[in-house]
């Protein structure tokens, strides 16, 4: 929803402001991480070997209890300490009144995350499409109202925030009525938590090898600077949904048929085509990406589009570890921890190197190293517990190519003219080099058939 919102932002929040946003988001993403401990993780596991009805309401209920209970106690400590929070975060205190509503916005955001997962994890796709479209248009029709009224102030994001995650929350729980009871299993909770306690560090190095780049940033140039790259960041995140949307469909395929062979066959497969759609994206946001922040952002936010292609190269690659399961599927949960771990250290060792030679560029070429590494070890160490064979070969030729294009479109200043039909072109690549061709004609003959019955009729 963000990316739609774009234009909206860039109009009413100056770069400074939106740089405040930016570093907020990865507050709430490590509070996420360390407040829950990752329980919803271990849910989506233990659910899947559960016995009986009984079994799987004993699981998310001590969970949730859980839950509650740290969050509650995250809140009251938060305020506490506000200023002093501030003053961390955001050097300034005039953003006090900001990160107070943002406290309280977490909390919702948090219990909103956990029952969406509980949706997810219970493979109730339709009610939980429900919950997250309808918290989605809330908060965009609240935040659009909210800056228009208060005339760009922060607090209108943050009063949405609360607003759409609560009741997307409370949706969430009456979908779930049925999931839920009275009881409280210590026992079973300590199980959990040692399944999902090496993820907490895993987590905070995920966290970390994505965003340690605001952070850098903010130390080493300004929060003016953090909002324009936290704009090529969310036009990026396009990418996004199409990781979303798989990750929400293969994760439970993938723990529940993981022991079948078509399952290897169907993962390579999806993995081939979900790699066209989002090279097919990267292509084109990276060949116009200079109409698109025109159109899309105001004057002070241009300097963001050479930063979206590597952007959405480095989101695509940090997502690669959906694909390779298979120390999920062994629970090798230390090494997931120790390879992300590795890879936040070394994204902020690129940093510090690369954001004072290149700035924001740099900043941006740290995130996509990072990540690539970090794909390469996940599918080292997933190779050993769960054997699949890519046609690595023609993916690198793909993105060889794609890159090729992209740089020559933004390096050369070529006409709109030649832009599209490098696109063009480019894309032709992609199809030939990651779609196998007789799914190709297949597909084709398909929507010939289609066309000329239409026309029949």
């Amino acid at each position: 929803m963000q990316i739609f919102l774009i234009p909206l932002y860039t109009h009413y929040l100056l770069p400074r402001q939106y740089g405040v946003v930016d570093l907020l988001t990865v507050v709430y993403t490590a509070i996420n991480f360390v407040i829950g401990f990752e329980l919803t993780q271990a849910v989506g596991r233990f659910l899947v070997d559960a016995g009986c009805q009984k079994e799987k309401k004993a699981i998310a209920s001590s969970a949730l209890f859980f839950v509650l209970v740290m969050y509650l106690m995250y809140a009251v400590g938060s305020f506490a300490l506000a200023e002093q929070l501030t003053l961390i975060v955001l050097d300034d205190l005039l953003f006090l009144d900001i990160y107070r509503l943002f406290i309280i916005a977490s909390v919702f955001q948090s219990l909103f995350y956990f029952t969406t997962n509980q949706l997810k994890w219970e493979l109730k796709s339709g009610p939980a499409a429900l919950v997250m479209s309808s918290q989605a248009l809330l908060y965009a029709v609240l935040v659009v109202v909210g800056l228009i009224y208060f005339d760009g102030e922060l607090k209108a994001v943050y009063t949405a925030v609360i607003i759409s995650n609560g009741v997307g929350t409370a949706l969430a729980f009456y979908f779930l009525r049925n999931s839920f009871a009275w009881q409280f299993d210590l026992a079973l909770l300590r199980k959990m938590l040692l399944f999902s306690a090496p993820l907490v560090p895993s987590s905070l190095g995920v966290l970390t090898a994505i965003y340690i780049d605001r952070i850098m940033i903010k130390e080493l140039l300004s929060l003016k600077e953090v909002g324009i790259y936290g704009i090529g960041y969310s036009i990026a995140s396009v990418v996004g949904l199409v990781v979303a949307g798989v990750q929400y469909a293969l994760m439970p395929l993938i723990y529940s048929n993981y022991k079948s062979e078509n399952t290897k066959t169907d993962i390579v497969r999806i993995f081939r085509y979900y790699l066209l759609v989002v090279c097919m994206l990267i292509l084109l946001c990276g060949v116009f990406s200079r109409e698109i922040v025109v159109v899309f952002t105001a004057p002070e936010y241009y300097g963001a589009q050479f930063l979206i292609p590597v952007l959405m190269c480095s989101i695509l690659f940090s997502n690669l570890y959906l694909f390779f399961p298979g120390l999920g599927i062994a629970k090798k949960t230390l090494i997931i921890a120790l390879i992300n771990v590795a890879v936040a250290f070394g994204n902020l060792l690129l940093n510090l190197l690369l954001i004072p030679r290149i700035g924001l560029m740099g900043a941006a070429s740290a995130t996509l190293l990072s990540a690539l590494i970090g794909g390469g070890l996940y599918y080292i160490f997933s190779q050993r517990f769960y054997r699949l064979e890519f046609p690595w070969r023609r993916i690198f030729i793909a993105f060889l190519l794609m890159a090729c294009v992209i740089v020559a479109a933004l390096s050369s200043g070529m006409f709109l003219l030649y832009r599209i039909v490098a696109g063009i072109f480019g894309a032709g690549i992609l199809v030939v080099l990651l779609a196998e061709m007789a799914e190709v004609r297949a597909v084709y003959a398909l929507a010939r058939n289609k066309f000329f019955s239409a026309n029949r009729k």
